[in-house]
């Protein structure tokens, strides 16, 4: 916990405290422990153990397979998937189990983000730190990040790249940022953290450059498993949830979207972001190179995809 998040918290319960005074007959000590493990789209509850725990419960959000002890609670935790443990108002946890790799992580990480700008102010590292309490509610470029160092703790390999729109940009959804994961091949195929989704064409996922050449064509979504949907997003007291529920609600707007944004496909490396030749349009080469690098294909394929 911060500094700033240890005073927030210590303001929020004096408030409490003075707002709302304690009901001698609300007994909160009472409440039970409840656990959960969320995996590929399902929600189940856990039941307590009699036996003893044989593994201790991590101090981050990754946690070692087996039998865990929670708040003097045993429950089973060797099955891939996302714990989380709550007991209202004073105790709230949540874990990661991965033992089968690539398939598995990527039917739990999305339980673990939340699309809003919550938490775009906040530090990768202290969003990492406080996974182990709560989900991370950030905008595409938060949930990459957090999504990749997630990925790299079961040794999967993924970079952070983006799609932008060739229209003339106006600094308001002119783009997106996302993943590219390497799948056992060695073969890139792009992952999409905020709405938790892939782009596949006759059953086989796309990678950046085949997504952003094939977008117009007939190809599939494949949804993977996301938490409650979007979140909260605001500018200056304005609320705009709308923006980003519009996709969320309607596949068809939410490729429509796709379609518009994919014009230039970029990738993220050494602090620069890269694209082939033969995605720029004429006449925005300029516009393009005055922020991006812009390769050959050739070369853009041999730095990215050899």
């Amino acid at each position: 916990m911060t500094a700033r998040e240890f005073i927030y918290r210590a303001i929020y319960k004096l408030k409490q405290a003075v707002l709302r005074p304690r009901d001698p007959f609300v007994f909160e000590e009472t409440n039970p422990l409840v656990g959960y493990r969320c995996y590929g789209g399902e929600v189940e509850r856990l039941a307590p153990l009699t036996e003893p725990a044989d593994v201790p419960l991590s101090n981050s959000v990754m946690q070692t397979r087996g039998l865990v002890e929670v708040a003097g609670v045993v429950f089973d935790l060797r099955r891939d998937g996302v714990y989380r443990f709550y007991r209202l108002p004073s105790l709230s946890e949540q874990r990661v189990v991965c033992t089968r790799g690539r398939e598995s992580i990527l039917q739990s990480v999305g339980y673990l983000l939340g699309y809003g700008d919550d938490d775009d102010k906040i530090s990768e590292s202290d969003l990492i730190k406080g996974l182990s309490r709560r989900r991370v509610v950030g905008g595409c470029g938060t949930l990459s990040r957090v999504t990749q160092k997630i990925l790299s703790y079961v040794q999967v390999p993924s970079r952070v790249v983006a799609l932008m729109t060739l229209d003339p940009w106006g600094g308001q959804d002119d783009g997106h940022t996302l993943l590219e994961i390497a799948d056992y091949d060695e073969n890139w195929f792009l992952y999409d953290p905020s709405f938790g989704v892939c782009f596949k064409k006759d059953g086989r996922r796309l990678s950046l450059v085949e997504f952003s050449k094939s977008r117009n064509e007939r190809l599939e979504l494949e949804y993977l498993p996301v938490g409650s949907g979007y979140s909260r997003f605001a500018s200056q007291g304005y609320g705009y949830d709308f923006w980003i529920g519009e996709r969320f609600l309607s596949p068809g707007r939410l490729w429509d979207w796709y379609r518009r944004i994919g014009d230039l496909p970029l990738v993220f490396d050494k602090d620069r972001l890269y694209c082939p030749q033969s995605s720029v349009k004429t006449g925005s080469d300029r516009r393009i190179s005055s922020r991006y690098v812009i390769l050959s294909d050739g070369d853009f394929q041999k730095r990215f995809y050899s």
